[in-house]
């Protein structure tokens, strides 16, 4: 039996680079710089070595690869909502993280 997608948009198997601002549950701020398993025009999930609330409002900014960072001398950056946290059984310990974006992605 085929099981139906429940997302709207469709999410592309893209490894961006990508920097995270966010905040552990101890208050402390922290970026992180990781790479995005997958991403939408509403989202991107990924690895982070750090722990995050669920909920927590973070943000994303995505550094274009090398062979196009010639031709594009700005980032994108949004801010978005944890929607969901797993534990993926990895030798670092990471929990990837499904991010909603709140706001339009913006070229900085």
């Amino acid at each position: 039996m085929e099981t139906q997608e429940r997302r709207s948009v469709r999410r592309m198997p893209i490894n961006l680079q990508l920097v995270v601002l966010a905040t552990a549950p101890n208050g402390q701020e922290f970026y992180e710089v990781t790479n995005s398993i997958n991403i939408s025009s509403r989202g991107v999930y990924f690895p982070i070595s750090q722990r995050v609330d669920d909920q927590r409002e973070i943000e994303v900014s995505v550094i274009p690869p090398g062979d196009v960072a010639g031709m594009l001398h700005f980032r994108f950056k949004a801010r978005g909502r944890v929607v969901r946290l797993e534990s993926p059984e990895t030798p670092q310990n990471s929990v990837c993280l499904a991010i909603k974006f709140t706001e339009p992605i913006q070229p900085v």
